[in-house]
């Protein structure tokens, strides 16, 4: 690896000074003329020259970086938004600082006592411990928080929230409409509360048409294990459910990455989907449209989520006036091949 270029290279290149090079490079007020100014960058550029972003906060005293915590990574979900977080703050001359909690309320609050530590500017969460004890050890450290992907409306801190419950009675009406009536409901935990909304909206949706559940398809995992991934914990789900005497002839499940674990386990039972069993899932992750068969899932769309999250996160931290704490998304229904449709007639 070749000698790093220093800001001092790009002063001797560009013939300026190393005090203009900084102003220049950090986008300061400080008036430089046009064809100095290009100079400059192209000097830096040709020398494959990069600022010490980390130098320049301490300098600058302030820290620009933004936590953004949530429960697992691995979950594309998190990972497409955390993708949309990344460029608009990166826009906006943030770093981010990415965290993954593994639905553990002890390892969030780590995570989050050491962004507090770091002095970031603001903090993104999808909280898995109680968000407001949250929101309250965050506004003692004046560190501006935005909540996100549980439903908040019924808090007063900053919140982008998503219509769980709407979005399952959706889901679960779409299998009804089909004369799919012995529905499942398999989940992880049902620790957090969107899980809790999307099955109070499966057992209302059911009420509303007087059906019955085998209390053997409802099945839960006692937690969520940290060594296990939403694939996996949907593989032990599917387990659970094909030891029951009986089958149903649908399923509702949490997430489409869970979805996929049961579906290739119920597959590799001898159990066909949709013909057999339909499933119905939540989020519309990019793969779920290429996994075979295509999943039917209720959208939960992660750009316009990290698009509106970043933005009353930014206006916080600019000291803006946020006109409402709580922006809330709403589902769509998004139907392919894992759903058994009524033939029209």
């Amino acid at each position: 690896m070749g000698k790093k270029s220093t800001i001092k290279d790009v002063a001797k290149l560009s013939g300026s000074s190393i005090t203009t090079v900084s102003r220049v490079m950090n986008k300061t007020d400080y008036p430089v003329s046009q064809e100095l100014k290009d100079r400059i960058l192209q000097a830096a550029k040709a020398l494959d020259y990069k600022p010490n972003l980390f130098g320049q906060m301490l300098k600058r005293g302030v820290n620009k970086e933004i936590g953004i915590v949530v429960p697992n990574i691995s979950n594309p979900y998190y990972s497409q938004l955390v993708s949309v977080l990344e460029v608009e703050f990166m826009e906006q001359g943030y770093t981010t600082n990415i965290c993954s909690s593994f639905n553990d309320a002890e390892v969030e609050r780590t995570h989050l006592e050491q962004l507090a530590q770091r002095q970031v500017s603001g903090v993104i969460i999808s909280a898995v411990g109680d968000p407001e004890e949250i929101a309250e050890e965050l506004e003692s450290e004046n560190l501006p928080v935005v909540f996100f992907d549980q439903d908040y409306s019924d808090s007063d801190y900053n919140n982008v929230s998503f219509n769980f419950y709407k979005s399952s009675c959706i889901a679960v009406e779409l299998l009804i409409e089909n004369d799919l009536t012995n529905i499942a409901f398999l989940t992880p935990s049902l620790r957090r509360k969107s899980r809790r909304q999307i099955y109070q909206g499966y057992k209302d949706t059911l009420d509303k048409h007087t059906i019955e559940v085998n209390p053997n398809w409802l099945i839960q995992l006692d937690k969520d294990k940290r060594e296990a991934d939403d694939y996996n914990m949907g593989h032990l789900l599917a387990k659970q459910l094909i030891k029951n005497e009986s089958l149903p002839e649908a399923i509702v499940t949490v997430n489409d990455v869970t979805a996929f674990g049961i579906i290739n386990t119920l597959v590799k039972s001898n159990i066909k989907i949709p013909e057999d069993i339909s499933v119905i899932s939540f989020d519309d992750i990019a793969f779920s449209k290429m996994f075979t068969p295509a999943l039917t899932t209720m959208k939960q769309p992660s750009t316009e989520t990290g698009l509106e999250t970043a933005k009353m996160l930014l206006a916080q931290i600019n000291d803006e006036t946020i006109e409402h704490h709580t922006v809330m998304i709403e589902p769509e229904l998004i139907i392919r091949d894992t759903v058994k449709l009524k033939a029209v007639k």
